[in-house]
């Protein structure tokens, strides 16, 4: 009822501002109706934005999650080098059937090296490129609709380790 009393009080106005303003309302019903839910990304936290990356030591082990369902498609890690040199990032999925893709970026996002684990290969993928002196990125993110996955993630100046610090 108030929509058509709204639409009811538009149509005295001149055929420009009407349309206009009907327009304006049909965007922003259909915006309405693709906003619910979290999103790929809205339940991320910070970390769902290369701007907000988590700082990571090279070397260590650390562990994190990925979630497409949940609203937690994509995790941002920073590190930063004093020389240019290479890197492997190591990640291990709990999860065998997840579909993965982990990238190397340099300080402005741009991609050094990405790869893709698929469905049922090795939960262990291996990343390896050269990076500049400075800040760095690693982005780990989830491909498919309902993919979902711990995971145990090493940045690696030079060779990665043989072993993750938790088995599964």
């Amino acid at each position: 009822m108030a929509l058509r009393n709204l639409l009811v009080s538009v149509l005295p106005l001149s055929y420009k501002v009407r349309h206009t303003v009907v327009g304006m309302l049909l965007l922003a019903f259909s915006a309405v109706g693709t906003a619910c839910g979290p999103g790929p990304d809205g339940n991320s936290g910070p970390d769902a934005h290369r701007n907000e990356a988590i700082p990571v030591e090279p070397d260590k082990w650390i562990a994190g999650e990925i979630s497409t369902e949940l609203g937690d498609k994509t995790d941002w890690m920073s590190f930063t080098v004093e020389n240019p040199t290479d890197i492997v990032v190591t990640v291990v999925f709990e999860s065998e059937e997840v579909e993965a893709e982990v990238g190397l970026y340099d300080r402005y996002g741009m991609p050094v090296s990405i790869d893709q684990k698929r469905q049922s290969d090795n939960p262990r993928l291996l990343v390896r490129g050269s990076v500049p002196v400075g800040l760095n990125f690693v982005k780990v993110s989830a491909v498919g609709p309902k993919d979902q996955s711990g995971y145990t993630i090493q940045v690696a100046l030079g060779q990665a380790s043989i072993k993750p610090a938790r088995p599964f």
